[in-house]
């Protein structure tokens, strides 16, 4: 699935207008793999989806508080940044034992924050890993690891490194030609960035590079045990030696260094790596989550880049805004909020930012207003992304949303009447009925005496929603009887 933030607040603007979507609906919001989501039948490829609608893992809000996912319901995907892409893939034998499965689901959510006012997170995509463990085996010694192929230039052009007071691993240029790689465009050197990996939310505990090069033999792991040890720093794939669970953890700027550029290494060499943490306990129906980051770095001085100066600043400094919030930092206003004749209200920006600048000039948190309109405010957070929000102020009317109706009889069997003392007496009223799974099966006009009649709706509990001259009242339960 793939999402943007401006998606779901067209979307949340377009609900809040009369509780109903009028706007079309994108596809991936609409077959969002939340819990029960009724649009979600069919895969990407055009197979059948065969998980039941009760397992499907997304995370998303439930506007109505059903438990199930239906975008028509005012519900919508948890966004990660400004724009993501969101799947799923599993490490589940599908027939039989399998040595080499852990028996896990593992959602992946890709994306990116746009902050023209940081380069450094500009040039940065996240990744986290939501691991569910849905066998019944407990791991009391689990690693995550993550494999690593940069490939800067040509797969045979790189060095790399690790920087574990940072929790990185990072590939440079080894180089100022690539005569070696055949058939591919050749950068100038300069022009080659560098680029690295962190976790976010764990430390890097193991790193495994395994280099490929002419003289120098390298052997990749290729069973369970060889995996395992890969993942705990105990497997060493070449001559090159592991030091506290680490290699080349020097500064490549600095010649006294243990790095790549002070190692014989024949170019042309190509060079991949495993970065793990762990140990940890994964106990059945445990969820574990991993971010990380991987970033390009512009405009670095190399070959052998100083990586204090260049890199290692960066990475500490998105690690903390990431882990303190300082990222997620969005305007917290509502899309529509109706204005009781005469009085004022106050908008609050809800969200804690270094600047706010609103619509009408204001620069504060809160904003008080007494006329409908559209106020929009922009607030910049510790990283300098700035980030905004509009919310559209109605004139409100007489006609509050509080508890002003009932439905009688209750149960009943075809036969009703609604009860509104306060609703106006030539108002137009509808019922909305909605089955257990959220979905709107019927509407059904009101008579202006309160009268209707349902046909045909077989037995059991349904949700019912009130409209009066276009305004969404409050929802109850309806029974309908044997």
């Amino acid at each position: 699935s793939h999402i943007k933030r401006s998606e779901i607040e067209a979307l949340q603007l377009d609900f809040a207008l009369d509780g109903v979507l009028d706007d079309p609906v994108p596809r991936d919001i609409l077959e969002w793999p939340g819990r029960g989501n009724p649009h979600f039948q069919v895969n990407p490829d055009f197979s059948s989806v065969l998980t039941p609608a009760s397992a499907f893992p997304a995370p998303f809000v439930d506007a109505d508080g059903d438990g199930n996912y239906n975008v028509y319901d005012g519900d919508y995907p948890v966004m990660e940044g400004d724009e993501m892409v969101w799947y799923v893939f599993t490490d589940i034998p599908e027939s039989g034992p399998s040595d080499l499965a852990v028996g896990a689901d593992i959602a992946v959510c890709a994306y990116t924050f746009d902050c023209p006012g940081n380069d450094a997170l500009e040039n940065t995509i996240w990744m986290d890993y939501i691991v569910v463990h849905r066998s019944d085996i407990l791991w009391d010694s689990a690693y995550f690891g993550v494999f690593l192929d940069f490939d800067l230039a040509c797969p045979q052009g790189d060095f790399m490194g690790t920087a574990p007071q940072a929790d990185m691993l990072y590939a440079y240029h080894a180089g100022s030609e690539d005569a070696y790689c055949t058939g591919i465009p050749v950068l100038p050197a300069e022009e080659i960035p560098v680029a690295s990996w962190s976790f976010v939310n764990n430390s890097l505990d193991y790193s495994t590079l395994f280099v490929t090069s002419p003289g120098r033999y390298m052997h990749r792991p290729n069973n369970n045990v060889e995996y395992f040890n890969t993942l705990r720093g105990h497997y060493t794939p070449s001559d090159i030696p592991l030091v506290n669970g680490y290699q080349f953890t020097g500064n490549p700027a600095d010649p006294a260094a243990w790095s790549m550029c002070t190692t014989p290494i024949e170019i042309p060499a190509d060079m991949t790596a495993v970065g793990a943490t762990g140990p940890m306990t994964f106990t059945p129906g445990d969820t574990l989550r991993f971010r990380t980051r991987i970033s390009q770095h512009p405009a670095v001085p190399h070959p052998c880049p100083d990586i204090n100066t260049y890199l290692i600043p960066d990475a500490l400094q998105m690690k903390i805004w990431r882990n303190d919030g300082v990222l997620d930092a969005y305007p917290a206003l509502p899309s529509v909020v109706d204005l009781p004749p005469g009085e004022s209200i106050t908008l609050d920006a809800g969200v804690d930012a270094q600047q706010y600048q609103w619509s009408t000039g204001a620069t504060t948190p809160l904003l008080e207003i007494s006329a409908p309109g559209t106020y929009s405010v922009t607030v910049t957070n510790q990283a300098g992304c700035k980030r905004e929000a509009a919310v559209l102020v109605r004139p409100g009317n007489a006609l509050a949303q509080a508890e002003i109706w009932s439905l009688q009889p209750n149960p009943l069997k075809s036969r009703g009447r609604i009860v509104c003392p306060d609703c106006p007496l030539s108002s137009e009223l509808r019922l909305e009925i909605y089955n257990g799974q959220g979905g709107l099966i019927r509407t059904v006009a009101v008579e202006p005496d309160g009268a209707f009649q349902i046909a045909r709706l077989t037995p059991g509990i349904y949700w019912i929603v009130l409209w009066s001259d276009g305004r969404r009242l409050e929802g109850k339960s309806m029974i309908i009887g044997q």
